[in-house]
C-alpha cells in the first residue's frame, strides 16, 4: 500500500518543506511554495533497476564513430564533421533569431538521408511549422511533426516511431506530468532534459533540444543544463540583420569555440562560407576614412571593414 504525505514544494526551484513558507529560503522567490501530495510506495512495490556489468578496459572494443553530415559544411565544421548517435545538443538563442528555422532545415536534410525525424513544436501548432515549411520549399517525407507540451506523450510517439532524430522545440515549453510546476521551472527542466538523455542514450539516437537565452544572453533555466548535454551552441544575432552567427560553447566531440556565419534570407538561412567577401565592400581602399583589418572569431581569421567617422569640432 502507498502512503500519501503533503508538502510544500517551490514552483521555481522544486525546494520542498513541510511547513508553508512566504519566501523559498534555497531561491528567494516569493510566493512560490504549493501544497503538493507525494505518494511513498513500499518497499515491496519498488521496481528493482539491472545493475550494469563492469567491463575491463580489454573487453571494450574501440570504434570509429561514425558521424552524421547535415550537408551544411560550415555547420558540420563546427559540430567536429557531423552529429554523433548517441549525443544530445542544446542550442541556444533569444526568441525569434532563428531557432526553428534552423531546426527544420536541419530536419530535412537528415531526412532526404532516409533517416527518420520526429519534430516536437510544442511552442507551435502543426499549421504554423506547416507554413514555415512551406515558404522554405521543405517537404521532408521522413519527418513527422508533432505539437505536444507533455513530454510523455511525445515520448509515447517516439517508442511507437523509433526516429533517429529527436528535436524538442523548446524545453522550456515541455512538462512532464509526474511534476506539478509549469513548464520552464528549473525542476521540470531538469527532468525533462534528463527524459531525452536517457532515450538518446538507450536507442542510439541525436536529440536536440532548444532553450531561450535571458536577458544576460546565458540559458534560460539551471546551469546544470549545460552539463547534462554532450554539446551547448548558442544562435545570436540581431533580429534586424540578417546575420546570424552559430557558436560552439561545448562540444564533447569537437572543438570550442568555433564559429558558423549564416545569412537569413526569405528562403530561410544560407551558410556564409567566406565570411572576408561578405563583410568588406568592393572597392574599399579607394574610400576615405575606411580600412580592413583582421579579427579571430573562433580559429578563423576575418577579414571586416573598419570606418573611422570624424567632424569638425569648434576647439581644433
Amino acid at each position: 500500500m502507498s502512503k500519501t504525505s503533503r508538502v510544500y514544494r517551490c514552483t521555481e526551484c522544486g525546494y520542498t518543506t513541510s511547513h508553508w513558507l512566504g519566501r523559498c529560503p534555497n531561491c528567494d522567490s516569493w510566493n512560490t511554495l504549493e501544497e503538493v501530495a507525494i505518494e511513498k510506495e513500499s518497499e515491496k512495490a519498488k521496481p528493482k533497476s539491472i545493475p550494469a556489468r563492469a567491463l575491463s578496459l580489454n573487453e571494450i572494443k574501440a570504434r570509429s564513430i561514425e558521424r552524421i553530415t547535415t550537408d551544411y559544411p560550415e555547420t558540420d565544421r563546427l559540430l567536429g564533421g557531423g552529429v554523433v548517435p548517441g549525443s544530445v545538443l542544446l542550442i541556444g538563442g533569444e526568441p525569434g533569431i532563428g531557432k526553428s528555422t534552423l531546426m527544420l532545415q536541419l530536419s530535412e536534410s537528415f531526412s532526404k538521408k532516409g533517416l527518420k525525424v520526429l519534430y516536437n513544436c510544442a511552442e507551435e501548432s502543426v499549421y504554423q511549422v506547416g507554413l514555415r515549411a512551406s515558404r522554405l520549399n521543405i517537404n521532408g517525407e521522413n519527418l513527422r511533426v508533432i505539437s505536444e507540451i507533455s513530454l510523455d506523450n511525445a515520448i509515447a510517439v517516439y517508442n511507437e516511431i523509433k526516429p533517429d532524430i529527436f528535436i524538442v522545440d523548446s524545453i522550456q515549453a515541455v512538462k512532464d506530468e509526474s511534476l506539478p510546476a509549469q513548464p520552464g521551472t528549473v525542476t521540470q527542466i531538469k527532468l525533462c532534459t534528463s527524459k531525452i538523455i536517457d532515450l538518446a542514450k538507450r536507442d542510439n539516437s541525436v536529440a536536440f533540444i532548444t532553450g531561450h537565452v535571458t536577458k544576460e544572453g546565458i540559458l534560460a533555466g539551471p546551469k546544470t543544463l549545460e552539463h547534462m548535454v554532450d554539446g551547448v551552441f548558442y544562435f545570436e544575432g540581431d533580429r534586424d540583420g540578417v546575420v546570424r552567427l552559430l557558436r560552439s560553447v561545448k562540444n564533447r566531440y569537437g572543438d570550442t569555440n568555433e564559429v558558423a556565419f549564416m545569412e537569413m534570407t526569405s528562403e530561410g538561412l544560407k551558410e556564409i562560407s567566406n565570411p572576408s567577401l561578405f563583410f568588406v565592400r568592393e572597392g574599399l581602399g579607394s574610400t576615405p576614412g575606411a580600412t580592413i583589418s583582421v579579427i579571430i572569431e573562433g580559429t578563423r581569421p576575418i577579414l571586416v571593414e573598419v570606418q573611422a567617422l570624424v567632424t569638425r569640432s569648434v576647439y581644433a
